[in-house]
């Protein structure tokens, strides 16, 4: 997602919502330090100094998971910290794209209309 530090150094969604490190709490940086840097690991730093840590969770949704916004979740069941981060990562100045290719989507749908 696209996180920026708002005047008082909280760590903020694009909609306004807190990011949250590993054990749930909101992430407070010191905005007279400079952005913040993120590591691939979620390590968070500001001038090269460990300030905190992107909290990535797995949850399984099940059927009773409420949507809101553009792309939050709220699962019906507490999600779980990840502890093992070797598979998964984040890169920092990059949104994560769609898997859906629209001009292909398009092309098929004028296809089904012929």
């Amino acid at each position: 997602g696209r996180f920026s530090m708002n005047e008082n150094g909280e760590l903020m969604s694009v909609e306004g919502h807190p990011v949250l490190d590993a054990g749930g709490a909101p992430i407070q940086l010191d905005p007279r330090n400079g952005p913040p840097k993120a590591g691939a690991d979620g390590s968070l730093r500001q001038n090269e100094q460990l300030v905190g840590s992107i909290g990535l969770y797995n949850f399984d949704p099940g059927q009773n998971f409420v949507r809101y916004g553009n792309s939050g979740i709220v699962p019906a069941r507490t999600p779980e910290p990840v502890t093992d981060r070797s598979d998964v990562g984040i890169a920092q100045g990059f949104v994560e794209e769609s898997n859906v290719n629209p001009v292909l989507e398009m092309t098929r749908l004028i296809m089904v209309q012929r």
